[in-house]
């Protein structure tokens, strides 16, 4: 036990508590990494950088993560979603985004949810980081999302279990999700569970389809481009 003290006090005592004093840590360390990186010439890399930035370690993790990726010479694009998800997504649904099945409640919890994911990828990206985050919502259209809609629609929703789309088991990952974000393991438990899963799979369609696309854009710092969607399902 005495052990376990000594550990706590010393992690205590490292982490700040106030989330300025974070913000001055961590901007102390991007200075160190721009003054000793390797020249981005050196290795030419691009990463897209994605978090999963509503835990803090998870934050603190990505952000250290992607210093060191700078460090070592390569160049850190970070990408967020932006409310370009639908509803209950895999990162803030079920009940780990308050949703309780009332349909004002959900729609305010959504726009709640949607605007604080958005304050903490600006606090990892930009008051970290010292950068902008890309967000997916800027190249996606609603003539783009009419079309996942449909191909969403083409899946028969009584054989979830089996969807697949370019070989890829969409319904298998549409199921995690459903039962991770309603903490079960049998999701016909859950009220309406045909309705979300049909909505998580849109969500994780819009980026399969769309992303590839998005990624040469986005690459190539291009802020508009054409993509010919060709269905393939």
């Amino acid at each position: 036990m005495a052990l376990k003290k000594k550990i706590y006090k010393h992690l205590k005592s490292y982490f700040p508590v106030s989330s300025s004093a974070y913000d001055e840590r961590f901007r102390n360390i991007r200075e160190d990494v721009i003054k000793t990186r390797l020249p981005q010439k050196i290795t030419d890399q691009k990463i897209l950088f994605m978090s999963f930035i509503i835990s803090q370690p998870c934050r603190i993790h990505d952000f250290l993560l992607s210093q060191s990726l700078i460090l070592r010479g390569a160049e850190i694009i970070p990408v967020a979603c932006g409310e370009l998800q639908i509803g209950e997504c895999g990162v803030y649904g079920g009940i780990w985004g308050k949703y309780n099945g009332d349909i004002e409640n959900d729609k305010l919890q959504n726009k709640a949810n949607c605007e604080k994911c958005t304050r903490q990828d600006k606090l990892l990206w930009t008051n970290w980081s010292g950068q902008v985050p890309v967000y997916l919502s800027s190249y996606i259209s609603s003539d783009q999302k009419a079309i996942v809609n449909d191909v969403v629609h083409s899946f028969d929703p009584d054989n979830y279990k089996n969807w697949t789309y370019q070989g890829m088991p969409v319904g298998s990952w549409a199921l995690d999700v459903l039962r991770n974000n309603e903490l079960v393991g049998d999701e016909t438990l859950v009220k309406n569970y045909r309705e979300k899963l049909q909505s998580y799979l849109f969500n994780i369609l819009l980026m399969i389809m769309f992303y590839p696309a998005i990624k040469i854009g986005i690459s190539r710092g291009l802020e508009e481009f054409e993509f010919k969607y060709k269905n393939k399902t």
